[in-house]
């Protein structure tokens, strides 16, 4: 698998690491706020900073000692339609140190990952 296919396989994951599951833990408008009337949260990741791949998500604390250690962590910005069509879409990320390809994997991932949930 490429480090895309791998990234949006853990986004749309419901286990241990995996987005999904991360979004279900997380509290709704804190420092996230709202878009366009619905609540955000904020989803940490580890990420390989050359290959964009994101390998694990959720807060330092829970991370395994090998992915706390190995690689880059950031940020993505997600708001909830919890009143409507139950839409979970990526607004934004923050990520430091990205070679090129790794931004094109990140960015590729949450644009395809929106795509399945509009």
């Amino acid at each position: 698998m490429t480090a895309l296919e791998k990234t949006l396989a853990l986004m749309r994951s419901n286990a241990r690491g995996g987005l999904l599951c991360t979004i279900y833990r997380e509290s709704l408008s804190g420092n996230a706020g709202t878009a366009d009337g619905k609540p955000c949260l904020g989803a940490n990741f580890s990420y390989d900073r050359i290959t964009g791949e994101i390998v694990y998500f959720g807060n330092l604390d829970e991370l395994p000692p090998n992915i706390r250690e190995d690689y880059q962590r950031g940020n993505l910005r997600i708001s909830l339609d919890l009143h409507g069509t139950g839409t979970v879409r990526i607004l934004d990320y923050e990520a430091n140190f990205l070679e090129p390809e790794a931004r094109r994997t990140i960015e590729t991932a949450i644009e395809q990952f929106n795509g399945d949930t509009t």
